[in-house]
């Protein structure tokens, strides 16, 4: 009688190929039939349509609505405002993957889902807060270029990416609006605080990713760090030791660990993120 064969490797069951995989673990798998068959299994993850894998970017678009939240006085509304926003930033995420993959229907669920969402939280928010809808042009601008860079495949071009973090800046002043003791002069100064913490975010994960060992970029992005530093020490000291640490890193993190992984830079991202909004907070709150 005939042994059962394991598929794929063509062998009688019971048998196998001794392998030792890198790092000492073994392969993951099921067992076929109880003979001791394994078969490789893949571990499921949602695809990025459904979420997006730009750790850092999560930073960019959470802080500037809770800054703008806390300075003016928390309110039910910002909890209403940060879901349209989170929404929002899903539908765009999932439309820029569904129009660079020439509209493959994968990613065309996602799209539809986010954008409904957005939409009936966007509805719900205006209803509550028509005030808001001064807003609109400025998102709307931004939108269009957006969606233009990313048509013609220019989503990582340098305009568009200090459009992005214009855009997550303005957040600060329009949550600022719906607080409980709104005052626009903080919110618009905490907006500035953001917009020149992410763009030079942008510069620093350029030299690590993108841009990794173009000297040129390298001394731009220091060079803006240090007079962003420079320039945090007369607004309030506390923001002039966190662009201080921020230039430091700017230098030190591309030449010395030049080979860290994106992941990694972008949970850094997340800490110093934290630490700006704190400090942000104790500048002007």
């Amino acid at each position: 009688m005939a042994q059962p064969v394991c598929a794929p490797h063509a062998l009688p069951c019971g048998l196998t190929r001794r392998r030792r995989p890198s790092g000492g673990r073994g392969v993951p798998g099921r067992s076929v039939g109880g003979l001791g068959c394994r078969v490789p299994t893949r571990k499921k993850r949602l695809h990025p349509g459904w979420l997006p894998r730009q750790h850092g970017a999560w930073a960019m678009v959470v802080t500037p609505p809770v800054v703008g939240a806390v300075l003016s006085g928390v309110t039910w509304r910002h909890a209403l405002l940060v879901a349209a926003w989170l929404a929002g930033y899903l539908a765009l995420a999932a439309g820029g993957l569904w129009l660079r993959s020439r509209r493959q229907a994968r990613y065309r669920t996602a799209v539809l889902v986010y954008a409904g969402v957005a939409t009936c939280l966007g509805v719900a928010l205006v209803a509550v807060a028509p005030r808001l809808l001064v807003w609109a042009p400025v998102f709307a601008v931004a939108l269009a270029a957006t969606l233009f860079a990313t048509v013609r495949r220019a989503e990582r071009a340098w305009l568009n990416d200090a459009v992005s973090v214009a855009a997550a800046a303005v957040m600060a002043p329009v949550a600022n609006t719906v607080g409980t003791h709104p005052d626009l002069g903080v919110g618009w100064a905490a907006a500035g605080v953001m917009f020149t913490y992410f763009f030079g975010t942008v510069l620093y994960v350029k030299t690590m990713i993108r841009e990794r060992g173009r000297r040129s970029v390298l001394v731009a992005s220091v060079m803006y760090h240090v007079v962003v530093a420079l320039v945090g020490w007369f607004v309030h000291p506390v923001l002039g030791v966190v662009a201080t640490v921020l230039a430091v890193r700017a230098w030190a993190v591309p030449t010395r660990w030049p080979g860290a992984k994106p992941k990694t830079i972008g949970l850094s991202e997340v800490a110093a993120t934290l630490a700006l909004a704190v400090a942000t907070w104790l500048a002007f709150g």
